[in-house]
């Protein structure tokens, strides 16, 4: 019951997005030599009426990964939308991003983008072309792009990896942080063996029209990245994280490896139903 009133608590509609993929390691962005690299705060090292939810898949992930959490949002009373993002070898950054537009475009009010890992590229990019239908950005666990960046740019090393139109499920311990539930973690390379590399090497497009916007960051903290982090990273005073400090802008931290939506469905449908609210810790503090 408790999990239920926390998510009925605000009426703002909510559009989530959620994907997965190759992602900048969070662990090594205080060693990196140059704050202004293509590193990411969020991310892993392998690479209403009622609240509007809309979700992709992360890399390697399709729509399934969100039932629990979708069916938490909906039990409370909020709308939940999940979308797989396509894994044809053609599908690139491009074609994804335009999936996540399409679906904006079919919302009556501004909504509440939320992209989970690989996921914060197509997001941001759809956010970033369309603001006017975008009530907050929320990133979990995922990197923050800029303007003609793509996944392998944050991960030079995984670029090696991508030989091929099509990349295999990468076979690495961190994805779940020590817990996963055993079963989720044999499915997972059945689900989506393979994803397209095309939508690891395309430049990302934004104008920055995107940081304008308020935004919500919830880390995973058995993945390497929390608050003390980012802030570290914003002191640096690297024009990439100067807009994480706006006012607006709200973070979590949950005690959670990459993957929330299998270890703490219940917890992260509360985080989300909070960050659409606007809640959550500013990044300087009050």
């Amino acid at each position: 019951m408790a999990a239920r009133a926390a998510l009925r608590g605000g009426q703002q509609p909510l559009v989530r997005v959620v994907a997965h993929g190759l992602d900048a390691d969070p662990r090594r962005l205080g060693q990196h030599p140059d704050a202004q690299a293509g590193f990411s705060p969020w991310g892993s090292s392998y690479g209403h009426a009622h609240e509007h939810i809309r979700t992709d898949s992360r890399a390697w992930l399709d729509g399934w990964a969100w039932q629990q959490v979708a069916a938490q949002l909906t039990a409370a009373g909020h709308r939940a939308i999940p979308v797989t993002l396509g894994t044809a070898s053609s599908d690139g950054l491009a074609e994804h991003t335009a999936q996540v537009s399409r679906v904006l475009a079919e919302q009556d009010e501004p909504v509440v983008l939320v992209g989970h890992s690989y996921g914060s590229f197509p997001m941001l990019a759809a956010a970033d072309a369309a603001p006017e239908r975008v009530a907050r950005t929320v990133l979990i666990d995922a990197p923050l792009p800029e303007d003609g960046e793509s996944l392998v740019d944050m991960v030079p090393e995984q670029r090696a990896t991508v030989t091929g139109e099509l990349v295999r499920y990468p076979e690495v311990a961190w994805l779940d942080g020590g817990d996963l539930p055993a079963e989720i973690a044999e499915q997972l390379p059945q689900r989506v063996p393979f994803w397209p590399a095309r939508s690891m090497t395309e430049p990302i497009r934004l104008t920055g029209a995107f940081k304008n916007l308020p935004m919500t960051g919830i880390f995973c903290t058995l993945s390497g990245a929390d608050l003390p982090l980012v802030r570290g990273l914003h002191a640096t005073g690297a024009p990439r994280f100067a807009w994480l400090a706006n006012p607006a802008n709200r973070y979590f931290e949950l005690p959670s490896g990459h993957c929330p939506m299998f270890s703490m469905p219940e917890r992260l449908a509360e985080v989300l139903a909070a960050a659409a609210r606007g809640e959550g810790e500013p990044l300087l503090g009050e």
